[in-house]
């Protein structure tokens, strides 16, 4: 559940297997302030626009936003930049330096994924 304000209960909904990404959780119940006003409709959600059969990836880290019109590039770059991390991880565990595997190619890497 994606919520572009502050969540209360936490812990139950933890408890029920429920992800939650919100803003800092607050003890105040909603109970008379929220209202369902439209359903399947464009979103507004921290300034970014989100539309009907738009996807989401969330974690711990945060939550992105993928348009369906680019979800086949944006699965395409995030499996080229997990291979490219994959052999990454690998030099270091088998003795690369960091800085000689974390050099100038990683930050070109990232920032063509980017554009």
């Amino acid at each position: 559940m994606i919520v572009d304000g502050s969540f209360r209960d936490i812990d139950e909904a933890r408890d029920l297997g429920l992800p939650i990404f919100a803003l800092p959780p607050v003890p105040v119940t909603a109970r008379g302030r929220v209202a369902e006003h439209d359903f399947n409709c464009p979103v507004t959600i921290s300034g970014i626009a989100v539309y009907p059969g738009d996807w989401l990836v969330a974690d711990g880290s945060g939550v992105v936003f993928v348009p369906a019109t680019r979800l086949e590039e944006v699965i395409a770059i995030a499996e080229d930049i997990l291979a490219r991390e994959t052999l990454m991880a690998r030099d270091i565990d088998g003795g690369t330096p960091i800085g000689d595997v974390m050099g100038a190619n990683y930050e070109d890497m990232l920032k063509k994924a980017e554009n």
